[in-house]
């Protein structure tokens, strides 16, 4: 991978942060919450606010650890160079299993959308070559695709939330806590795995590779939080123009929820416009797994040459384009798999890997200041 473009700032690895918290919303992420909590799904939102600090802590512990490394550097550090490896190809399943999502589902939203009889192998390509070509120009380039795309997901949803915001209906809303505040506090803990688990492939990314990194932490937290209040915003919108009923019958509830929207009453049927914001999303994610995938291949067989990055990037953007066709026999399964086995396979999975990690990053800075 190119040294020379290896630097961040810090307001790019907010925005990064911003849109990879989103990504998993487009298609069963957001109909996954309807299924679950329904009119209650802000409350979700809300408790989410709480549930996340713990593995936004844990993450945090483990980027100060060893700033100068990434993710891949730091397992073997920890656990030498064969169970750090172990930990690293199965940080990668994760990231390989994000894209796989991520893919399946944007091409999911551009048949709805627009090219309804498109061969799907050419849909997932043309977003998979985009993110090798970012990934050829290095981690520089896609920061400064991040600050393009920031700048266009704002405008768009300023125009989503003036438009959608007169027409809430806070009856759609009531009655509150149908289920119990005990199903709102479990359906706030799969909130939280669809946010917080993308954030995996920000550690791909050294501490010392941020720019002016002391704010380090402030810039991760305060994408995190703008992340929740932006698809916390979207529930919000969808049910109280749509209703929750009517939401749940559809895959992209986000992208009927858009038909209403008309400026002036002149300008209409915009929803394909504005809906183009949510590739941002999955755009993101598809450009930093690869990202992560591709810094994998390069520390496991030290190699730097840019022959055999193009050769990495490609292997791995072949394999994402045929197995995310096939990772899913139709819609229900996805959102079936995203209610029940993404929060306890992934989420949980990973929660309990990186509580292990910090437990031994505790202890090797107890022997470390022992010795001293």
């Amino acid at each position: 991978m190119e040294d020379a473009n290896n630097k961040i700032s810090g307001f790019q690895l907010y925005i990064i942060t911003f849109f990879l918290m989103g990504s998993l919303f487009v298609g069963f992420g957001i109909i996954s919450m309807f299924t679950l909590a329904e009119r209650d799904v802000w409350v979700s939102v809300l408790l989410s606010f709480i549930t996340c600090i713990i593995p936004l802590l844990l993450f945090i512990y483990y980027i100060n650890y060893e700033p100068d490394k990434n993710i891949f550097d730091k397992n073997k550090s920890l656990f030498g160079k064969w169970i750090g490896t172990i930990v690293n190809v199965i940080f990668c399943a994760f990231v390989f299993l994000l894209i796989l999502l991520v893919l399946w589902n944007s091409n999911g939203l551009v048949i709805t959308m627009y090219l309804t009889k498109t061969p799907p192998y050419f849909i997932i390509g043309i977003f998979v070559l985009a993110a090798i070509y970012a990934n050829i120009k290095g981690i520089e380039a896609i920061a400064r695709t991040s600050e393009i795309m920031f700048f266009i997901s704002l405008i768009i949803n300023t125009i989503i939330i003036i438009s959608l915001g007169t027409q809430l209906n806070l009856d759609y809303f009531k009655p509150v806590l149908t289920g119990g505040f005990k199903e709102e506090i479990r359906h706030s803990l799969n909130f939280t795995s669809y946010l917080i688990t993308p954030l995996i492939m920000i550690a791909a990314i050294p501490k010392k590779n941020i720019i002016k990194n002391k704010r380090y932490n402030r810039y991760l937290s305060a994408g995190v939080f703008a992340g929740i209040i932006k698809i916390g915003i979207t529930f919000v919108l969808i049910v109280g123009s749509v209703s929750p009923e009517i939401a749940t019958f559809y895959r992209f509830p986000a992208y009927y929820a858009l038909r209403k929207i008309s400026i002036g009453g002149a300008i209409n049927n915009l929803e394909n416009f504005l809906a183009l914001h949510w590739f941002l999303n999955t755009f993101m994610l598809i450009m930093m797994g690869i990202y992560f995938l591709n810094s994998f291949t390069s520390n496991l067989f030290k190699t730097n040459s840019k022959k055999a990055n193009y050769i990495s990037l490609l292997v791995i953007g072949i394999v994402a384009v045929y197995f995310s066709i096939h990772i899913f026999g139709n819609t229900v399964d996805s959102i079936e798999f995203a209610k029940n086995q993404f929060p306890v396979i992934i989420s949980l999975t990973l929660l309990i890997l990186m509580f292990i990690i910090s437990i031994a990053i505790f202890i090797k800075k107890v022997r470390k200041s022992l010795k001293t």
